[in-house]
């Protein structure tokens, strides 16, 4: 008889250029330790100065939570000096007050135009 397993492995750890990790989750099937079924893929990213320790993950459909890989918190602790971190949270914090500030002025310029169609 033969044995059914489903696999789930941690297959992929990608460092993007702000620091920011990305990694990837396989599932599939094996029939006798052989590979029977094409992967289905599950992404998830961790960011600069993010913290990890306990850090979950919820994989696919499954209700259960896992640990985060600490083949992630490795590469996590390698590449996130405090200068990455600084760098990312500024760069962060920039992107937040420019959002702000486009929306303050597309509000402005709303009102704006309502003001001028109201009839007198």
């Amino acid at each position: 008889m033969s044995v059914l397993a489903k696999v789930i492995v941690l297959d992929r750890i990608e460092v993007l250029e702000d620091g920011t990790l990305q990694f990837r989750y396989a599932r599939y099937v094996t029939e006798d330790g052989k590979r029977i079924s094409s992967a289905e893929y599950h992404r998830s990213v961790v960011t600069p100065g993010q913290e990890l320790a306990g850090a979950k993950l919820r994989l696919y459909d499954d209700p259960a939570l896992i640990d985060l890989d600490d083949r992630v918190k490795t590469v996590a602790a390698a590449i996130w000096t405090p200068d990455v971190v600084k760098t990312y949270r500024d760069r962060l914090d920039a992107f937040v007050a420019e959002a702000i500030a486009a929306n303050a002025t597309r509000r402005a310029d709303a009102i704006a135009v309502a003001a001028e169609a109201r009839p007198e």
